[in-house]
């Protein structure tokens, strides 16, 4: 009969948040104080061996009670947290890796990744010391993985639930590498705000960087199934002026107060009178006079929206970066490029999808632009190219044109659909037939129409990014 093991999993204490290099990441002064607690708990289980994930906040929670039996710590590679990608820990991500072993973020690990090396290394170790007490300093999610696959029940919710504990020790008793019990023994629960993010996050507020209405409307409704807080062009500048307006209130309330307390209080009027007279203030008051802020002075001025790009994907870059600089708040840019097969490339509208000859055209306009096309070359067979640049801040702008952002090739009319443009901001749907059923957009019924859109390819990005 194989020999009782015990295994007494040690989640790190409280580390230092927003730390650039996750291994060497340290505790902070509470959580140092907290791992002292761990020692208390150890003290009298007479432990055997230490082993830990080699990352600093794991390896530092249980040093105090290695020391105390005098034992060395021994670290694995595999015994490391999960490696964390773009916005690993982002709103969303808890609830879509647990649903999905295999998922992971762009440079991140996937649950079944985490586990794989995790139990390999927890098998060398238990093999190695069969009927020892052991110690392994671990983490949150690593440490999850290994609950997960002794007991298939452990899920998000059991995930979550541990998820402010730091630190907290949990025992595993086996017999061979089967587990025959588990015991909860110690937890501190701190503030890590990985609940808030999963369980109740704010909606986030994101600029949509358009002033067409029809296009906010629309790009509202493809990304509702986010939660994702939309909004245009018109009401972010409305913000951007109430701020202005604020912070100019209180300049001149500021003014006032510099005026008064420069002239004894004697007031506004009377200091007026005196300075024009003797000078005698004027000196004091310029420089107490309140000066706009740099952040006041850049809201204040505005920015040249340059499109030249070759590419929907330069346009859209250049489009959300301008308008960063001008709202300093998270926002993306789209940008489409239509490409007609069998046409001049001097008549290929490409990113010029409005602009033609160096005219903007109004919907009209274009719609009589592209009918005239499509007389003078026959029905047209085109497709939409989509690009997106999302800057969150400054250092993290994302951007991409993918085949699931593209839509279906379609038929460009010389005849307008009876009904005339129904949707302002979208003229060309009014020349646009479906090939496969020849049907104009116009006739078709939305389940139809869903399927020609591209919303999967726009809600795979903001769920990667956002």
């Amino acid at each position: 009969m194989a020999k009782m093991t015990s295994v007494y999993f040690v989640r790190h204490a409280q580390p230092v948040h927003g730390y650039a290099d996750d291994r060497t990441r340290p505790l902070t002064e509470e959580g140092r104080e907290d791992a002292k607690a761990v020692l208390a708990f150890l003290r009298d289980k007479e432990i055997d061996c230490f082993y830990s994930s080699p990352y600093v906040r794991s390896y530092d929670t249980i040093a105090e009670a290695a020391a105390y039996y005098g034992k060395e710590i021994k670290t694995d590679e595999r015994l490391r947290e999960r490696e964390k990608g773009t916005d690993g820990n982002r709103h969303g991500m808890f609830e879509r890796r647990w649903a999905d072993h295999d998922y992971h973020e762009e440079g991140g690990e996937s649950l079944h990744m985490t586990a794989r090396r995790n139990i390999e290394a927890l098998r060398d170790i238990l093999r190695e010391n069969e009927g020892n007490n052991i110690v392994i300093g671990t983490h949150g999610t690593a440490l999850s993985t290994i609950l997960h696959y002794y007991d298939p029940s452990y899920n998000c919710d059991s995930f979550m639930r541990i998820i402010d504990w730091m630190p907290y020790i949990i025992e595993l008793d086996f017999e061979g590498t089967e587990v025959v019990a588990k015991k909860e023994h110690l937890y501190i629960e701190k503030k890590f705000q990985g609940k808030e993010r999963a369980d109740k996050p704010a909606r986030k507020k994101l600029l949509y960087a358009t002033g067409n209405p029809a296009k906010l409307t629309a790009m509202k409704t493809r990304l509702e199934p986010l939660g994702l807080e939309i909004i245009g062009l018109q009401e972010a500048e409305a913000e951007r002026q109430r701020t202005l307006q604020e912070a100019e209130a209180e300049r001149q309330s500021a003014l006032q107060e510099a005026a008064e307390r420069i002239t004894g209080g004697r007031g506004k009027a009377e200091y007026i009178a005196r300075s024009f007279f003797t000078g005698k203030f004027v000196p004091a008051l310029i420089a107490s006079w309140p000066q706009n802020s740099q952040a006041e002075q850049e809201c204040r001025s505005s920015v040249d929206i340059t499109e030249d790009g070759e590419t929907p994907l330069e346009n859209a870059r250049q489009k959300a970066l301008s308008y960063y600089q001008l709202y300093h708040m998270p926002l993306f840019s789209c940008d489409s490029g239509l490409y007609i097969e069998g046409i001049p490339d001097e008549e290929q509208p490409g990113v010029h999808v409005r602009n033609v000859h160096g005219k903007c055209l109004t919907d009209e306009e274009m719609l009589e632009h592209y009918a005239g096309l499509a007389r003078k070359y026959g029905d047209l067979k085109a497709r939409y190219h989509n690009a997106i640049c999302l800057v969150i801040d400054e250092r993290h702008v994302y951007s991409a044109m993918e085949e699931s952002m593209a839509s279906e090739p379609f038929i460009i009319s010389s005849i307008p659909h009876k009904l005339g443009i129904q949707k302002e901001g979208f003229p060309l749907d009014c020349l646009s037939i479906n090939i496969r059923t020849r049907e104009y957009y116009y006739d078709m019924i939305a389940d139809e129409l869903d399927e020609l859109a591209v919303e999967d390819g726009f809600l795979d990005f903001f769920r990667r990014f956002c």
